[in-house]
């Protein structure tokens, strides 16, 4: 992420206690949690890349970092996240599991150096950042350190042109959450994030800063309610 947005915020967000609750209550929060981590590995195995470099931005608890690593024991994958409960939460999956291709970095990815990566993961990231300039920044940020013709696969709530469309699909989300999440409570609270922590942004709009930050025009793949994915090709 980049320097120039308020950070704090966000690590403060991912505390010890969110880290530790993390795995079991997304499942719930996000439908097709699971889809989208599969499908992300099956365009991972569609590069069939000989020496797979790959940078996991805002790595969390480790889903997306986890799967690459057992797919491809020689990949290098480079789990890079702001907040250290999140990564230490990652580090244990990674040893209970014996993978030893996974590099953590408790940090942001305007402050890596010396690294190019050929494939790359922001997965439940970006819709945290304003968009004052911060979204284009971490885009760009991302797009110097990767190798010409790699992609970014890009995860986000999105926002719909239609405001009214926008809610009654958000309600409809909830409603579904409601009926499978072991704890209701939790996804009232979720919402009332929703709005005070998202900065969900339109499609057109994600086209647009995908063009400044360098993408060719991002190619979606999967969306469930208000959660699309992407391909964002440089």
């Amino acid at each position: 992420m980049s320097s120039h947005t308020k950070n704090i915020d966000i690590v403060e967000h991912f505390d010890e206690k969110r880290a530790a609750d993390y795995d079991q209550d997304i499942l719930s929060f996000i439908p097709g949690y699971d889809l989208i981590h599969e499908s992300n590995l099956a365009l991972f195995r569609e590069k069939n890349l000989s020496a797979p470099s790959v940078l996991v931005v805002g790595a969390g608890t480790g889903k997306e970092s986890i799967l690459l690593a057992g797919e491809s024991p020689n990949a290098k994958i480079t789990a890079i996240d702001p907040s250290q409960a999140m990564l230490e939460a990652l580090k244990l999956k990674a040893e209970s599991l014996k993978l030893n291709n996974i590099s953590f970095v408790n940090d942001y990815v305007v402050n890596l150096k010396g690294k190019t990566f050929n494939f790359a993961n922001s997965i439940l990231v970006m819709h945290f950042l304003p968009d004052r300039g911060e979204k284009l920044d971490f885009l760009r940020d991302i797009y110097k350190r990767l190798e010409p013709m790699s992609e970014l696969i890009l995860v986000d709530f999105m926002k719909l042109e239609d405001e009214c469309q926008d809610r009654v699909i958000m309600q409809a989300m909830k409603n579904y959450q409601m009926s499978i999440s072991p704890t209701p409570e939790k996804i009232d609270e979720a919402h009332e994030k929703i709005k005070t922590h998202l900065h969900r942004i339109t499609e057109a709009r994600l086209s647009d800063l995908a063009d400044k930050a360098g993408f060719y025009r991002p190619i979606k793949f999967f969306q469930s309610f208000l959660i699309s994915a992407y391909i964002l090709r440089k």
